[in-house]
């Protein structure tokens, strides 16, 4: 299962929220208590998070709760926007439309100093394979991923088969059921999406099955 990280404050007030590393506010972290609360401890063996804070705070707080270990990889982190980080969005998007569509629909689209959503992607899924590869060494092990919104939009813009204009953000603390297969991790049959924005108890049993 993956599952996008609590609210911070950019998000709350609407800024665009790549790299920069700033924590998750109150209601973020009651999200993540909440998402916890509703997780059934004894089918979770691992959290895996980004390494931004935002996404470790939401991991450790699932992790206390469900008493699982919780590691971070770099590879998970959130679509580099360079220098639109911390910009707000709405008025962005009114001063730069075209812009703003093309960094929400183009797969090779890159802000200035940012990465393109086929880059952000392919290093995303570089390290979802790392974690399946890892599964493979303990079969039964079910793993929540706490991961960020562009990302997870673009993932399942790809595996769902459908324009990303069409596929909204998850919400924050909001899960995406998939079943992952083998290499590579870019092949059309790599994942399949079964749930997509649903409260993270309700992809429970899609994991890994």
């Amino acid at each position: 299962m993956l599952i996008r990280h609590g609210e911070t404050a950019y998000n709350h007030a609407g800024r665009f929220q790549a790299h920069v590393d700033i924590p998750l506010n109150e209601t973020g972290r009651a999200q993540a208590r909440a998402v916890a609360r509703r997780l059934d401890r004894r089918r979770w063996n691992l959290v895996v998070s980004s390494d931004l804070t935002r996404s470790v705070e939401t991991a450790d707080l699932i992790a206390q709760e469900i008493r699982a270990p919780r590691i971070t990889l770099p590879e998970l982190r959130e679509r580099d926007l360079g220098e639109l980080d911390g910009l707000e969005t709405k008025e962005y998007a009114l001063r730069h439309p075209q812009d703003m569509r093309r960094l929400q629909t183009e797969y090779d689209y890159a802000p200035p100093g940012g990465e393109t959503a086929t880059d952000a992607l392919d290093r995303f899924c570089r390290g979802l394979s790392a974690i399946v590869e890892g599964r493979r060494h303990g079969a039964d092990q079910a793993v929540l991923v706490v991961a960020h919104g562009a990302v997870l939009k673009f993932f399942g813009a790809r595996f769902l088969r459908r324009d990303p204009a069409d596929v909204e953000l998850p919400g924050n603390c909001r899960g995406v059921a998939a079943v992952l297969g083998g290499a590579p991790a870019t092949g059309d049959d790599w994942a399949d999406v079964r749930g997509w924005d649903v409260a993270p108890h309700n992809c429970e049993g899609s994991w890994g099955e």
